[in-house]
């Protein structure tokens, strides 16, 4: 892990990000996600899951997902509140609050969103789309989440791809996750038969949570 500079990705910081920058974020970027989701976790689109989308920034990820798994449960959680105001009138069918990584457990959202349920059928699902990648304390982070989650799908730039990005404060590769408990590695979209900005360029962990 390589630390730059922590304080470019605090609260103020993505505040103003995101007050001054217009935003690009399409859920098109993400339409493969599903279905890499369906392909190595067992997950079909009928079934009520539960998906929770950490640091989401504009929620594409989050989004597309809602579209593809109507009857599940979506959550997206960040520390900006400029950003979840945004996302709570872009996509009203997803349910977002605040939360920031870096400080706050799994344990916060169990009994608001009733996430029990999901956690005794072992359907309670955490995705991470590029955002590890500018949270400090991200192994804490994965570590607690695990304990709850059946799985934990984290999709980062590969080998700091994006190396000119100063809010990339963590590098990532082949073996960055190796104190988890991994499923699978894709590098690049590999086996997954996708091209999209969301995902190339990228390297996707599948993690087993610990309620397996």
């Amino acid at each position: 892990m390589f630390i730059r500079d922590i304080d470019i990705n605090s609260k103020k910081y993505w505040n103003d990000t995101y007050t001054l920058k217009k935003s690009t974020s399409s859920i098109v970027a993400y339409q493969s996600l599903f279905k890499i989701i369906e392909r190595y976790c067992c997950v079909d689109a009928i079934s009520p899951y539960c998906f929770i989308d950490v640091a989401c920034g504009e929620a594409s990820g989050i989004a597309s997902i809602k579209d593809s798994a109507p009857l599940s449960q979506c959550i997206g959680l960040d520390h900006s509140e400029i950003i979840l105001q945004y996302n709570k009138e872009k996509y009203p069918k997803v349910n977002f609050e605040l939360f920031d990584v870096n400080s706050e457990p799994i344990q916060k959202l169990i009994r608001p969103h009733d996430l029990l349920r999901y956690v005794r059928t072992k359907r309670l699902i955490a995705l991470s789309m590029h955002s590890l990648e500018h949270i400090s304390e991200y192994e804490q982070h994965v570590a607690n989440f695990l304990q709850w989650c059946t799985y934990y799908i984290i999709c980062v730039p590969y080998k700091d791809y994006f190396k000119d990005c100063i809010e990339h404060i963590n590098y990532f590769d082949e073996n960055t996750m190796n104190n988890f408990g991994i499923m699978n590695v894709l590098v690049n979209g590999n086996n997954t038969n996708v091209a999209e900005p969301g995902i190339e360029e990228s390297i996707i962990y599948i993690l087993k949570g610990k309620r397996q």
